[in-house]
């Protein structure tokens, strides 16, 4: 009892208050620190569940995520790398819907470094498609509707970023879309009938190809 009572804290000590006997006393701090642990696994469990990654870089979104699995890794809990990579997909918003399509319907295993670099090339997508919406009215709505990503390979993959239609050189995606036609290497002007119905039902006339 002496040996216990010298190496408890104040807080520790007064829960003992009282006992006569060592087994009394250990069995006390038994049941008091394990309820404590028990409620801290679970807050820490809330806490990587419900982390999203909001405005967040995706830096930061991944930090926090790793933070709240390193803390359940102090109590002995141990997160598999398939269930981070699920926390990790639902706590993404609704403009990474296309990614986290692609990444769940892949056949192949995927590691959480593969899922981050991929991630980060999707943001810095993501983020020129918003600076383009200010200078094109119609590029989110299509981007909405048509935009898949490309992770076969380890090349660098992009969205239909334009009006007129184009072979794409650098991505997975068959054709592209621009409304500078300076962005064609060569362009000839369109003669058929065809034109390019965006999500809000808008019919975009096609002026060249190349």
């Amino acid at each position: 009892m002496t040996l216990l009572n010298a190496t408890l804290s104040q807080t520790a000590l007064s829960h003992v208050i009282g006992y006569s006997t060592s087994r009394e006393a250990w069995l006390t701090l038994e049941r008091r620190f394990s309820t404590l642990t028990r409620s801290n696994i679970l807050q820490l469990k809330s806490i990587l569940h419900n982390i999203s990654k909001g405005k967040d870089s995706i830096d930061l979104y991944i930090q926090k995520i790793k933070q709240a699995r390193d803390s359940l890794a102090s109590v002995s809990v141990l997160i598999e790398d398939e269930d981070i990579l699920i926390y990790v997909l639902n706590g993404l918003p609704q403009e990474y819907n296309a990614f986290k399509t692609s990444i769940r319907t892949r056949s192949e295993n995927i590691t959480l470094e593969e899922v981050y670099a991929m991630l980060k090339i999707e943001e810095q997508t993501i983020e020129s498609v918003h600076k383009q919406n200010h200078t094109s009215p119609f590029l989110g709505a299509m981007m909405a509707s048509n935009y898949r990503p490309n992770f076969s390979s380890n090349r660098g993959y992009s969205p239909f970023n334009s009006f007129a239609r184009g072979r794409g050189r650098d991505t997975g995606a068959t054709n592209h879309i621009t409304a500078d036609l300076a962005n064609l290497n060569f362009s000839v002007e369109y003669q058929g009938d065809d034109n390019i119905t965006v999500a809000n039902g808008q019919a975009l006339d096609i002026s060249h190809s190349g």
